[in-house]
């Protein structure tokens, strides 16, 4: 008899375990959906992360061209408005009378102007370089005057009114010039 209650528990625990099957299924089926949801949430968010810390690495970036930029710009705007002041530095030395070059004074203020220039340099500006028969570069020059009676070649340099000034590849100031026209014949 206990063979018979034995078979019957096993039965009745088996009718129980199709009993629980389509419930557990239906369980399972919710969870694999929960867990697919939170899933895509989770991928979802990782994706938004991800944008966000491109997003500020590209500011950062940005903001640090910005800065250089600025930098820059403020760089060559000081240098721009110091040009007068170099300008007034040689007319003011090139003026000086040549029984007085060895006095001091003299001396002093030209030792002043090198160490302004020097400072100036430092910066990155540079004078542009122009000889007497350069051919005209307007990219480089001013043409502050055209002499048609003047010996050279036509469209040469004949003489530098004003000294120019790039700081790198800029042009701050081109170099004021004049040039040579084509001569006229008096025939």
């Amino acid at each position: 008899m206990e063979e018979k209650n034995h078979h019957n528990t096993a039965s009745h625990a088996n009718v129980k375990e199709e009993k629980e099957q389509p419930s557990q299924k239906k369980s399972s089926k919710k969870e694999g959906k929960r867990i697919a949801e939170l899933e895509a949430q989770l991928a979802e968010h990782l994706e938004g992360w991800q944008r966000a810390q491109a997003d500020y690495k590209n500011l950062k970036a940005r903001t640090a061209e910005d800065v250089v930029h600025a930098r820059t710009a403020g760089m060559t705007d000081a240098l721009e408005r110091l040009l007068p002041v170099i300008d007034n530095f040689e007319s003011a030395y090139g003026a000086v009378p040549e029984h007085l070059q060895d006095d001091p004074w003299v001396r002093g203020i030209e030792f002043i102007r090198q160490q302004f220039e020097q400072y100036v340099q430092e910066q990155g500006l540079e004078r542009i370089e122009v000889q007497r028969g350069d051919l005209f570069n307007p990219e480089l020059h001013e043409a502050i005057e055209t002499d048609t009676t003047a010996e050279g070649e036509p469209n040469s340099v004949i003489r530098v009114t004003r000294a120019g000034y790039k700081q790198g590849d800029r042009v701050l100031r081109p170099a004021g010039v004049v040039v040579a026209g084509e001569q006229k014949n008096d025939e």
